[in-house]
């Protein structure tokens, strides 16, 4: 299931680089009730960051055990270069659910 749209990518309460996730973020995005998480940064793309969360949920909830969050490249060349080719909206209209 995919929960990525082109409004969440817009909101405000959106974090803009890695470390502003708080698990009461990720508890809005999943609908489920996270409890806390760990985070290990991938390697850079080029028009991205990215790290792979790994999820422990409050009570019985149950939901991935992981998910990938990528964000706007924190370098400002790199996103500005993304800005420029439309690359960031391209690549939530691929993953959109339709």
């Amino acid at each position: 299931r995919s929960i990525t749209t082109a409004g969440a990518y817009q909101h405000s309460d959106f974090p803009r680089q890695l470390a502003s996730v708080k698990p009461e973020w990720l508890s809005k995005v999943l609908g489920l009730e996270v409890e806390s998480f760990e985070m290990k940064a991938l390697d850079r793309g080029a028009l991205s960051d990215a790290a792979v969360v790994n999820l422990t949920y409050k009570k019985s909830a149950t939901g991935p055990t992981s998910i990938v969050l990528k964000f706007a490249h924190s370098a400002d060349a790199n996103r500005a270069g993304a800005l420029e080719q439309n690359a960031y909206a391209k690549e939530i209209a691929l993953y959109a659910v339709r």
